[in-house]
């Protein structure tokens, strides 16, 4: 059984079943390392939250999730949105402690309960957005945001459940702010895999949670409109950016930096984007960082107008762009790194067959080799077949 588990309820003799990186890149263990106590000391002394291992039946190690999201947080009732903590153990009630193995115990954790924390967030973002709305920018609503940005930085501490949570967060309702938080936690990620430490992911996930806050000045029939836009429809859509670092640029909790990243992150290296035509190197490194993340999570949300495309075409889609019009080492970290923690996910092929990922080439994100019973398929060499959906990671 795959599971994801608590660090600090690690035991000798563990399998893990994906490479284990610390929390500014370096690999540390790969996967299939059987774990000696020196390994789990080692995992302990980096402060990691959780690795994913295959649990014997009868193991007595307790999973924070069964192959998914992890089925329960202490967050979940998010009263001080800035403190996760670790989990807890699973009890039953009347106290005793949940059979690791019990798909009982996994079944009752459900999903709703999972992303409770997520969606007392959106609702802190959403209020968060409204008072900046309806002050002109004038009341900057400090403490919810730096209180969502604290626990969006803990988060993206655990690549698993943020990879998770794209999969889980996409529905087409309430786009703009599920979008907001999504771009929160990929830019976190993104600024955790460049090294750039606490301070650095906290701006970071401030600049994604704000990045679309002037969309809350465009016209509902616009915004929500499930059809193509018109040329001045989209001309109105663009304004967003302005308006947006029109609401934040004179507050003294947003840094310049943030505020240019909420103005830029639809800039594009080769001088494309808007609202300034930038080009290269003209836009800040924070706005290039959250326009990565603000693609990636956009092609992994439904929307209105079209379905998600998944995290394997997303990959390739996001390869293409980095070619022209993203930033290529932003992209290419992004990518490598990502591109490791979907080895061994389920996916579903175009024929309608179910297989496992045992191998992912960066360069060809889409296409990896895919085991299906005893039968291995190289999407690199076979085009007519392509992965349709994820259904575990």
């Amino acid at each position: 059984m795959r599971v994801v588990i608590r660090v600090d309820a690690l035991v000798p003799g563990s399998r893990l079943l994906r490479d284990v990186y610390s929390q500014h890149g370096a690999l540390l263990l790969r996967k299939g390392t059987i774990l000696t106590q020196e390994h789990v000391q080692t995992l302990r002394d980096q402060h990691l939250d959780e690795v994913v291992i295959e649990l014997e039946d009868g193991g007595n190690q307790t999973p924070l999730s069964v192959g998914g999201v992890a089925p329960g947080d202490p967050s979940a009732s998010l009263a001080s949105l800035g403190h996760s903590g670790r989990v807890a153990v699973a009890r039953r009630p009347g106290g005793a402690a949940a059979p690791a193995a019990d798909p009982g115990w996994a079944a009752a954790r459900s999903r709703s309960e999972a992303l409770r924390p997520y969606e007392n967030a959106l609702a802190v973002i959403r209020q968060a957005t409204e008072t900046l709305r309806t002050s002109g920018g004038q009341a900057f609503p400090a403490q919810e945001v730096d209180a969502v940005a604290v626990f969006v930085v803990q988060e993206a501490r655990r690549t698993y459940r943020v990879l998770s949570l794209l999969v889980q967060l996409r529905q087409a309702s309430d786009p703009t702010f599920i979008h907001s938080l999504n771009v929160a936690l990929v830019a976190g990620l993104i600024a955790r895999w460049m090294g750039w430490g606490k301070d650095g992911m906290h701006q970071a996930v401030q600049a994604g949670l704000l990045h679309d806050v002037g969309k809350s000045l465009v016209a509902p029939e616009i915004l929500n409109k499930p059809e193509p836009l018109t040329p001045a429809e989209r001309a109105q859509m663009q304004e967003h950016v302005r308006a947006g670092y029109e609401l934040v640029r004179n507050a003294s909790e947003v840094s310049q930096d943030i505020a240019l990243a909420v103005l830029q992150h639809h800039e594009r290296m080769d001088g494309s984007g808007y609202p300034q035509g930038l080009v290269g190197e003209e836009a800040t490194f924070l706005s290039r960082l959250v326009a990565v993340a603000d693609v990636y999570a956009a092609m992994m949300a439904d929307r209105a107008y079209r379905r998600r495309l998944g995290p394997f075409r997303a990959a390739e889609e996001l390869e293409d762009e980095s070619f022209s019009r993203l930033d290529p080492q932003i992209t290419r970290v992004f990518l490598d790194r990502v591109a490791a923690f979907y080895v061994g996910s389920t996916v579903v092929l175009s024929d309608g067959r179910v297989g496992q990922v045992v191998f992912m080439d960066p360069r060809e994100p889409s296409r990896p080799l895919v085991r299906v019973e005893k039968e291995f398929i190289d999407l690199s060499r076979r085009h007519e077949l392509e992965i349709n959906d994820i259904l575990m990671l």
